[in-house]
């Protein structure tokens, strides 16, 4: 859905926020989330799409995002640019 060039950026809890004691919300199943690896398989399956891959990261970050989610959380981030 993107034109040549543009770029993604996302955001998903990791697997680590279920497993780990983090009680800023999100999913309740680890198979609600998202670690880089299962990113990789989208990204990764044609060579130049790993080369668009600007940022993947496993990140702990402090969240505000009103009463249901504040607080430390486990999370995988992406930027990901489409060939040109």
């Amino acid at each position: 859905a993107l034109r040549p060039g543009g770029v993604f950026i996302a955001e998903w809890y990791h697997p680590q926020q279920v497993t780990g004691s983090y009680e800023s919300g999100g999913p309740k199943a680890v198979r609600m989330t998202v670690p880089p690896s299962e990113l990789l398989t989208y990204f990764g399956r044609d060579p130049r799409d790993r080369e668009g891959i600007l940022a993947l990261d496993t990140v702990k970050a402090m969240l505000d995002e009103g009463p249901y989610h504040q607080g430390m959380a486990a999370l995988t981030r992406v930027v990901w640019q489409k060939p040109a």
